[in-house]
């Protein structure tokens, strides 16, 4: 998480209790910090041994992108976080991290993004919807043949189906 807030500190607003960090060794003995970094290694161990219970996997791993969208987590920032975990295992496996170790944990991290992202999009699409749920519809009836709804007219022509939408503006005639 460290090398997150250092290379990256766009995102440090995404960590509540990482704003005011500023040296490496505030960010090392920050309690916060650690117990988030446990919870994340916590989350990728569950993960690697779900993996051949992708029925149970899934959803959990979508409802947790759903929930991250509360702190303001956007799809772009997996790529970084991503590439920050895939450096940092690089750095503490060493030689170990093969060729083969990499395209494993490359290929984990994108089914856990992949569906944490559509968390994401679900929790915007509902929000979105949410939001035009309680939009309200103004209508008038202008004369036999126009309505207006929401500030644009809507014209009938002789089979009754619309023929015309325009703004309401007064600049256009009305049949």
């Amino acid at each position: 998480m460290v090398r997150v807030f250092i290379e990256h500190k766009e995102l440090k607003p995404l960590w509540g209790f990482a704003r005011n960090l500023e040296t490496h060794d505030q960010m090392n003995s920050n309690q916060m910090l650690k117990a988030h970094g446990e919870k994340l290694f916590s989350a990728i161990d569950m993960a690697v041994n779900s993996l051949d219970d992708m029925n149970n996997l899934v959803p959990i791993l979508v409802q947790l992108g759903s929930g991250h969208c509360k702190w303001g987590v956007k799809e772009e920032h997996f790529e970084i976080i991503g590439k920050v975990l895939i450096e940092t295992l690089q750095d503490a496996l060493q030689e170990k991290f093969t060729p083969k170790v990499k395209r494993v944990w490359i290929k984990l991290f994108n089914i856990v993004s992949m569906h944490m992202k559509y968390g994401i999009r679900q929790q915007n699409d509902m929000e979105t919807s949410k939001h035009l749920n309680k939009q309200t519809v103004d209508i008038h009836i202008l004369n036999e043949n126009d309505i207006s709804i929401n500030g644009n007219c809507l014209s009938l022509n002789n089979n009754g189906n619309f023929s015309k939408v325009f703004p309401n503006d007064g600049t256009h005639e009305m049949d």
